[in-house]
């Protein structure tokens, strides 16, 4: 049963793999089919070779993240900011995480995106809360996949009568998107307890946005 199990994980994470890299690289169909039968064998392989570690049940950890967004009705942006986490592990594999973050970001396309003058610097904040599962356990290497609920917030335009110089009427307001999201997140060990964590994920659009995340930065478990 585990040996089955092992196996259908590592089939799960190379589709997911390859939907997630798929939004941040430009490749060929052809690239993208060699890229996921690669990545099929090397989890295959590590899926016989898994083994549980005592784990320290907390960690914290901090990141640079890079997110791209798409919104339903038009217009798009790019910010970067951090990202400040807590996760704590339920079982030998299971573990649940929190984080929250804010982001410098430019909207585009869209006259609903508001300039800096109107929002400030890193108006876009957010929070996630979800759950993870440890598919490769190693000794100075961990790789998860995570499921988290999504809350963005940040202020647009609302309303306006008027254009240019004949504006009558103009409100601003905050807007709250409520989403979900899935990704992969490695644990690299620089020492027993220091962590090089990078990550992606990909944010559904459920509301407002459609995003796309990257995120690198250290962690500390105790």
């Amino acid at each position: 049963m585990k040996k089955f199990l092992s196996i259908y994980l590592s089939i799960y994470l190379s589709i997911i793999s390859t939907l997630l890299a798929q939004k941040f690289l430009y490749m060929d169909f052809k690239f993208l089919m060699q890229m996921k039968s690669a990545i099929f064998l090397l989890l295959l392989l590590l899926s016989f070779q898994v083994n549980a570690q005592d784990q320290l049940k907390n960690n914290i950890y901090s990141t640079y993240s890079h997110v791209t967004g798409d919104r339903y009705s038009g217009g798009s942006f790019i910010g970067q900011g951090y990202t400040i986490g807590y996760r704590r592990y339920l079982k030998d594999r299971i573990y649940a995480d929190f984080s929250y973050g804010r982001l410098d970001y430019e909207g585009q396309n869209s006259v609903f995106f508001l300039s800096k003058e109107e929002t400030g610097r890193f108006d876009m904040h957010f929070f996630t809360l979800g759950f993870g599962y440890d598919l490769v356990q190693k000794e100075k290497f961990i790789l998860s996949t995570e499921a988290s609920f999504l809350r963005i917030r940040n202020r647009m335009l609302e309303s306006q009568i008027g254009e240019g110089d004949n504006i009558t009427f103009r409100q601003t307001n905050r807007f709250t998107d409520v989403t979900a999201r899935v990704g992969l997140k490695a644990r690299f060990f620089l020492t027993d307890n220091l962590q090089l964590i990078p990550s992606i994920a990909y944010g559904f659009q459920i509301e407002q946005f459609e995003t796309s995340w990257l995120n690198i930065g250290l962690g500390y478990s105790f």
